[in-house]
């Protein structure tokens, strides 16, 4: 004979229902972090797309706007994501890409990403080598060939 609680139910299976709520709720975590991480890698995935894109463009600029920016859609058409804008200013140059993820995240939108590549500009570099102390300033000269001491 089975011993049941007076004006209770029998419990019996009532650990199966909390151990399969368990079960759902760490599967959900788990589907929520493969999303977020998908997304951070579509994030990435552009960041870098962008900034190859522009380096590819700013190595042709000598060639005009029009080469450089053709140099940088066939670099983001090999990484998979796509050229949005492409400049060129002076030697600058700046370029935005987006990325789409994949699955169910495609649903909410895509990674933009802009990069700028090219020489560094004078006045910046000027400013920036005043604003720095005295024991910094050495770090910023050229290293010449010196040899070494007999």
């Amino acid at each position: 004979m089975i011993a049941t609680r007076r004006g209770g139910g029998d419990e019996s299976g009532s650990a199966t229902v909390v151990g399969a709520g368990a079960v759902l709720a760490l599967l959900s975590i788990f589907a929520v972090t493969i999303q977020l991480g998908a997304a951070t890698i579509t994030r990435h995935r552009a960041e870098a797309a962008g900034d190859l894109a522009a380096l590819a463009a700013a190595a042709n600029a000598a060639s005009g706007a029009e080469r450089a920016c053709a140099v940088a859609r066939r670099v983001t058409d090999r990484m998979t994501v796509g050229l949005v804008a492409c400049e060129l200013r002076g030697w600058q140059a700046i370029v935005s890409v987006e990325a789409t993820p994949p699955g169910v995240l495609a649903r909410f939108g895509t990674a933009r990403a802009t990069a700028r590549a090219g020489p560094a500009d004078a006045h910046w570099t000027t400013r920036a080598q005043r604003s720095l102390t005295s024991d910094e300033r050495p770090l910023l000269q050229p290293v010449r060939n010196q040899r070494p001491s007999s």
